[in-house]
């Protein structure tokens, strides 16, 4: 037996009670459960004592609008993030797929790559048939420009050309021989020097003759020239409408080429409005840049040896300005995604742009675009630990400019801070629809809605797990089951 006692305040006596030791704590009798072990029990499936919190979760999943993101708060233990995630993972398997998204080529401006949004799954199917396109167009293009009717018809145009010349000369010919004189090649150019008989006046002949024909020869020379020259001022226009014939010649047998294998891609995809304009800048780009599908040896590609057009190194192939990064693919699992975070760094949460060196210089481009935590959590929920979140720097700042501004804005933190100067990029941000549940203490709740005025209209829903439940026999079952 033990005892308690109790000070008299009237008197200052001290009065005691005896007290069974069963008396000094609850007691829980095994005999009043039907089970021999817990393993006999089925799991838990519902919140143990949290009905306050269910109800809680179950509004804010359900609002899909701005600023009805949820804190979830209870003490270190309690099984926040495990029910809060296993609810939210059951709801999201009855919601449908987010969007696949991707970023292709900006060919107008390489430094603002464009985002693409497609059916949920679509992502890499569409890269694949990209890839393959530009293989089809490259065997098209080859096939095309090496054809005997190409060269017949590039033959055409450069004759047409010597013609022209040749009838411009054949007509100065014509003047000069009425006139007494013939036309002279030197290696300075064209020259006209008095003749007889078809042979040229040596400079002693031309001295013997009368001072009044060496006046008439001279100024029929003068007059000649002027004519000469006037003639040879249309040359270089010549050439210009020559390589003009050419050009179109090649934008139509190359436009010819690729219109019919783009043709099976626009009409899988005649529903995805982006899809058809980036098929279009593709087919654009590719006409315009023809020869570079073309192979590089010599006799390969007259026109691009004509032209003088020659390929670049370098380090990557030129095809892969058509390439399709997937960034968001959700061809695998069903439902909304359900992300849990453990490290929400600036760049984990927004998503970062590579680089690469070459020759000593950091260069990027679109195909090195790497998503962040919002991108694969987009269209469903992320769970993020408040306390991690607040001390990653700049990390908070980010999360909430983007969901204020309900979009995904790729920026390069060294880049926004003048701390490097390298390429930069500029990826078109990508909408955003997802739920944050930041899980945290009641003490970090009340600190950040205490001190930044935007938490309140960010973070509308709280949900508060007790830590504490009342002990009575009902409580105790489900406490086993648990």
């Amino acid at each position: 037996m033990l005892g308690s006692s109790q000070t008299n305040p009237q008197d200052g006596s001290v009065d005691t009670k005896a007290l069974s030791v069963e008396a000094l704590r609850p007691h829980c009798d095994p005999a009043s459960f039907d089970f021999d072990t817990t393993a006999d029990l089925e799991p838990l499936s519902d919140f143990f004592g949290q009905a306050r919190a269910r109800e809680a979760l179950d509004f804010g999943v359900a609002i899909r609008r701005p600023g009805y993101n949820l804190f979830v708060v209870g003490p270190t233990g309690v099984g926040k993030q495990h029910l809060a995630g296993r609810f939210i993972s059951e709801r999201a398997e009855q919601a449908s797929k987010p969007s696949d998204w991707c970023y292709v080529n900006n060919f107008a401006d390489w430094r603002k790559p464009k985002a693409l949004e497609l059916p949920a799954g679509e992502g890499t199917v569409f890269a694949h048939h990209v890839q393959e396109l530009l293989g089809d167009i490259a065997a098209a293009l080859v096939t095309v420009f090496e054809s005997e009717d190409y060269r017949n018809r590039v033959e055409a145009i450069e004759q047409s050309l010597s013609e022209q010349q040749e009838r411009a000369t054949e007509s100065l010919n014509e003047l000069a021989k009425e006139k007494e004189l013939i036309l002279v090649r030197t290696p300075g150019g064209i020259t006209l020097a008095p003749s007889r008989e078809g042979r040229t006046l040596g400079l002693k002949e031309f001295e013997r003759l009368p001072e009044e024909e060496r006046k008439r020869i001279q100024q029929d020379i003068e007059d000649l020239q002027e004519q000469m020259r006037q003639t040879f001022r249309e040359a270089p226009l010549w050439h210009k409408q020559t390589r003009r014939k050419v050009d179109e010649l090649n934008e139509e047998m190359a436009r010819g080429a690729v219109e019919p294998l783009l043709r099976i891609l626009r009409e899988r995809y005649a529903a995805v409005e982006q899809v058809i304009a980036f098929l279009k800048d593709l087919e654009q780009d590719v006409i315009a840049n023809f020869q570079r599908f073309l192979p590089a040896q010599e006799g390969m590609n007259p026109m691009a040896m004509m032209l003088g057009r020659q390929e670049p190194v370098e380090e990557l192939p030129f095809t892969a300005r058509y390439a399709v990064n997937v960034l968001i693919d959700h061809a695998e699992g069903a439902g909304a995604p359900v992300l849990y975070e453990d490290h929400p760094s600036y760049s984990r949460l927004l998503g970062r742009v590579e680089h690469r060196a070459v020759q000593g210089t950091l260069v990027t481009d679109f195909t090195m675009i790497r998503a962040g935590a919002l991108h694969r959590a987009n269209g469903g929920y992320l769970l993020l630990d408040a306390v991690k979140l607040l001390t990653q720097p700049f990390a908070w700042e980010a999360l909430k400019r983007a969901l204020k501004g309900e979009e995904i804005k790729i920026e390069s933190l060294g880049e926004t801070l003048g701390l490097i100067s390298t390429a930069a990029l500029e990826p078109q941000p990508i909408p955003l629809d997802v739920k944050i549940i930041l899980l945290g203490e009641p003490l970090t709740y009340y600190l950040v809605s205490q001190y930044d005025p935007e938490f309140a209209d960010l973070f509308k829903v709280q949900v508060e797990f007790d830590d504490r439940l009342h002990r009575d026999r009902s409580s105790e079952q489900l406490y086993a089951q648990m």
